[in-house]
C-alpha cells in the first residue's frame, strides 16, 4: 500500500470514478461529499475513511483532488471562508483541481496556498467517465515541478498521458485548447453531413463510412 495519504471531493460522474481508480490502487483515502448517497458506493472499502469537514479532509492528507463543478464550488471546497482543505493541510501539502475553471482562480489559489506552504496545481483531464474507469485520462497539468512530483503517483491511477505544461493556469489552458479543437471537430463533423445531403449521399450511410474511416474523431 503506498504510504501517501491521499483525500478527494467531487465524487460525481468524472470524480467517482477517478476516487474509485486511487482507492483500487491501495492508497488510503479519505473523502468528503455533501450528500451521504455520493459515499455510499465506497462504504466496504478498508482503505477509505470519511472526513466530517472539508478541513479535516485536509487534515488527514498528503495530497487531495478537487473534481467539482466550477470556479465558485473550487474556491468553496479550497478556501471555504477559512473552513476548506486548505485550511487543514500541513506545508507541504499538495492540492490538485481537476474541475475546469478559469486559470486566474487557479493563480488566485496558488497564491493562497503559498502563504501556507501549500501547493496547488491546476489538473483538468480528458477522456470522458470511460477514460477515467479505464485509468487512461489525459492529465494537463499547471503549477511547480515539486508539486507535480509528489501527485505523480495519484495522477497515475488514473491517467495513462500526464504532462507538467508549465505554471499553474497552464493545464487549464491546455484544456481550453482541447475544448476549442473538440467543438471545431463536431461542428466540421455536422457540415460534413450537411454536404454529404446535398450532394444526395443518404445520412445513415454516410455516417457509416465517416465513422470507419480516416475522418472519424471522438467529437
Amino acid at each position: 500500500m503506498n504510504d501517501l495519504r491521499v483525500g478527494f471531493v467531487g465524487l460525481g460522474d468524472m470524480g467517482g470514478a477517478q476516487a474509485q481508480r486511487i482507492i483500487d490502487a491501495g492508497f488510503l483515502t479519505t473523502l468528503w461529499a455533501r450528500r451521504e448517497a455520493s459515499l455510499a458506493p465506497f462504504q466496504n472499502a478498508s482503505n477509505v475513511s470519511v472526513a466530517g469537514s472539508l478541513k479535516e479532509l485536509g487534515i488527514a492528507c498528503d495530497v487531495v483532488g478537487v473534481c467539482v463543478f466550477d470556479d465558485e464550488g473550487v474556491m468553496q471546497v479550497v478556501d471555504g471562508d477559512g473552513e476548506g482543505v486548505l485550511h487543514g493541510m500541513a506545508p507541504g501539502g499538495v492540492i490538485a483541481i481537476h474541475s475546469t475553471i478559469s486559470p486566474q482562480t487557479c493563480e488566485m489559489l496558488e497564491t493562497m496556498g503559498s502563504e501556507k506552504g501549500v501547493q496547488i496545481l491546476d489538473a483538468p483531464v480528458s477522456g470522458a467517465r470511460q477514460g477515467a474507469v479505464g485509468g487512461t485520462l489525459c492529465v494537463m497539468v499547471g503549477g511547480a515541478a515539486n508539486g507535480f512530483e509528489k501527485a505523480l503517483p495519484f495522477f497515475q491511477c488514473f491517467g495513462s498521458t500526464i504532462e507538467l505544461m508549465g505554471p499553474i493556469g497552464s493545464g487549464q489552458r491546455a484544456k481550453l485548447l482541447n475544448n476549442v479543437l473538440n467543438f471545431c471537430n463536431g461542428t466540421l463533423a455536422c457540415i460534413a453531413f450537411e454536404v454529404g445531403e446535398k450532394l444526395g449521399l443518404d445520412v445513415h450511410r454516410t455516417q457509416n463510412v465517416l465513422s470507419a474511416s480516416s475522418s472519424c474523431s471522438p467529437a
